[in-house]
């Protein structure tokens, strides 16, 4: 057990070392003392010099006696061979001339003569703690030390990390300290910051390999990617084969390695030109001179329904051909929307306006009693009612005559979107407004029946999902 002092004295001042030993204990310093720390039937010899080994410093009792004993001269010459800081404590007066030369030098601490105990006690207290953080160090680092050197310098006995760190500091500031770093603690500290370097060397060794694998093993993607690219296209799977080239390039992209390897570069180019080239349009639907601004499908599929911002809507049929235009509106369209039968085709318009049509271009009603743009519109599940809303956030019900069943505001400002639910007892309206970008839902009586906050996308992709 590491102590904070060692005493080494006469027996016959024993009486002495006893009132000293319980001074220090009450002021929280460990004390190795020989009648307290020889275990029965244990080689007292080994014990000492053990307990010389674990204690910060060493206090040589001085009397007539001790400097005349041989075991005392002994104890002594052993703290000094393992760089102890000698304190020297006169109890009795003493021929200093016979003190040993290891003792002499250094200033003598008397409890004797005119000095009292409280204030020599005092003095001993400071010469015990002076540099006594560097002499705990010096101490545990020895025994560290020690059990390296027993276990022939076993490289799991070293220092690491922070505890390396914390002996290289206390080495550097150990110059002008006492007691002085022995050849041992340099040896130790040397052997632990090689073997760290050494460490680093071989971890950073297989960083190095397990990165050049990684890298291998993307590059063996991104070509195996390029080449099941090239056989989906080759076996007319075109889309497939764009999947595949896609995460090619994306895998390449946010390569670290990319810039690197134009070789590979090349590969995923080719692949993306001959997916994207070798793409195959189903069809395409030309004629409209402005922004399409709204498509549907007729319920069986068969007719397409598009409108633009010229004002015209367009019939077609799903190869591509114009079925009809149908003209009546003089602002955009906003919005068109089949009936549940297919025989009525509805369209919403910024000339504040709703038309109905028949599939035949037929004009059936107009409904006029919006006061600004219309922008959503939609039908019932059973197709007898009709829903609009306008950018004031008014929302209106109408039957299919063009009656007007009732009208109330859905939203304060930026009514965008409306769709009825499949079992036609809710209304759910949209507003895209920035300071209302709410979802609301009602009955056909048009009572509010819940509020929800959109917080991302807007409130027409929200309320298509609901559909």
């Amino acid at each position: 057990m590491i102590t904070d002092i060692f005493v080494s004295y006469s027996r016959r001042d024993k009486a002495f070392v006893r009132a000293l030993y319980s001074a220090l204990h009450k002021l929280n310093q460990t004390a190795w003392v020989d009648w307290n720390d020889i275990a029965p039937a244990v080689d007292w010899v080994i014990s000492i010099y053990k307990g010389i080994e674990n204690a910060n410093k060493f206090i040589f009792i001085i009397s007539p006696d001790s400097v005349a004993s041989p075991y005392c001269g002994d104890e002594i010459n052993y703290a000094i061979k393992h760089n102890k800081q000698l304190v020297p404590v006169l109890c009795r007066e003493t021929d200093l001339s016979k003190l040993h030369p290891g003792v002499a030098k250094f200033q003598i601490i008397s409890f004797c003569g005119e000095s009292d105990f409280e204030s020599a006690l005092e003095k001993l207290l400071q010469a015990i703690q002076t540099d006594l953080e560097h002499a705990q160090f010096y101490t545990r680092l020895n025994s560290r030390a020690q059990e390296w050197e027993k276990k022939a310098r076993h490289e799991s006995f070293l220092l690491r990390s922070t505890e390396l760190a914390s002996a290289e500091q206390w080495l550097t500031d150990s110059t002008d300290k006492h007691p002085k770093p022995s050849d041992l603690h340099k040896e130790y500290i040397t052997a632990s910051q090689e073997w760290q370097h050494q460490e680093i060397q071989r971890w950073q060794t297989l960083y190095e390999e397990a990165e050049q694998r990684r890298i291998s093993a993307e590059k063996n993607e991104i070509k195996a990617l390029c080449k099941s690219s090239e056989a989906f296209v080759a076996s007319h799977q075109q889309f497939d084969g764009l999947v595949e080239a896609l995460k090619a390039g994306i895998t390449f992209k946010h390569a670290n390695w990319s810039q690197e390897t134009p070789e590979i570069e090349n590969e995923v180019a080719s692949a993306l030109r001959q997916a994207v080239y070798g793409i195959q349009e189903f069809n395409r639907l030309e004629g409209h001179t402005s922004i399409v601004r709204s498509m549907c499908f007729s319920p069986d599929g068969q007719i397409i329904a598009s409108s633009d911002d010229d004002g015209a809507i367009r019939l077609w049929k799903t190869d591509g051909s114009l079925l009809r235009i149908l003209f009546g509106h003089t602002a955009c369209v906003n919005d068109v929307i089949f009936s549940p039968d297919g025989q009525i085709l509805a369209s919403a318009s910024e000339d504040e306006t709703v038309k109905l049509w028949k599939v035949d271009g037929t004009l059936i009603s107009t409904f006029s009693e919006h006061n600004c743009d219309v922008l959503g519109i939609t039908f019932s599940a059973d197709g007898q009612t009709i829903a609009s809303i306008s950018v004031d956030g008014i929302i209106k019900f109408w039957k299919q005559d063009g009656t007007l069943v009732r009208s109330f505001l859905g939203h304060s400002v930026g009514g965008q979107t409306v769709r009825f639910s499949p079992d036609d007892r809710i209304l759910v309206s949209g507003s895209n407004s920035p300071s209302e970008t709410t979802l609301k839902f009602w009955n056909h009586e048009g009572n509010l029946l819940k509020t929800v906050q959109q917080t991302q996308g807007k409130t027409s992709d929200a309320i298509a999902k609901l559909s």
